[in-house]
């Protein structure tokens, strides 16, 4: 272990805080191998240091991964422990609630975008929004997954933003 030891001291730590975040991890590998042919190139939003980027990339070894966070530190950490993909894996310094984080992506198009454990801090403006600037990188016919723990049921925040939201503008827009 050189560079990469916080990477994995990182994804321990998170192991031990987040309930069955490897079955969701897996659930999300599933579904991606059920869904796209094995070269295909994902978005991880708010990826921290890439966890589940790396997932991706060691199940599908002619996947590229675009990796998006706003933590400096989260990056660094990633970028040094998914260091041994190469080209496979590139980290973008982005705030998902700004409206300028798709113009910094290496690449335009994307086949599919997961996420882990992001979404859920976004409030009801940043994720319209990232939903908006999403929208515009996804091909026709893909695939979002989203492994986080959303509160659920009348009064939740995801709930009141799925009503509001559904048959909005903002997926037309």
């Amino acid at each position: 272990m050189g560079k990469d030891r916080l990477f994995w001291s990182w994804d321990r730590q998170q192991q031990s805080e987040i309930p069955n975040r490897e079955i969701r991890f897996e659930t999300i590998l599933d579904t991606l191998d059920a869904y796209l042919p094995k070269n295909f190139t994902a978005l991880d939003l708010g990826s921290g240091p890439g966890a589940l980027s790396f997932r991706i990339l060691k199940r599908f070894p002619r996947a590229r991964m675009i990796a998006v966070d706003f933590d400096p530190v989260l990056l660094k950490i990633g970028k040094d422990g998914l260091g041994t993909f190469g080209r496979r894996a590139t980290f973008v310094d982005a705030d998902l609630r700004a409206n300028d984080w798709i113009q910094k992506l290496p690449i335009k198009k994307f086949d599919a975008a997961v996420s882990s454990t992001a979404i859920h801090w976004l409030d009801r403006k940043g994720l319209q929004n990232m939903y908006r600037n999403l929208a515009k990188v996804l091909r026709p016919q893909v695939i979002f997954l989203d492994a986080d723990i959303l509160p659920d049921g009348k009064g939740s925040r995801a709930t009141e933003i799925a009503e509001k939201i559904r048959f909005s503008e903002i997926w037309y827009s």
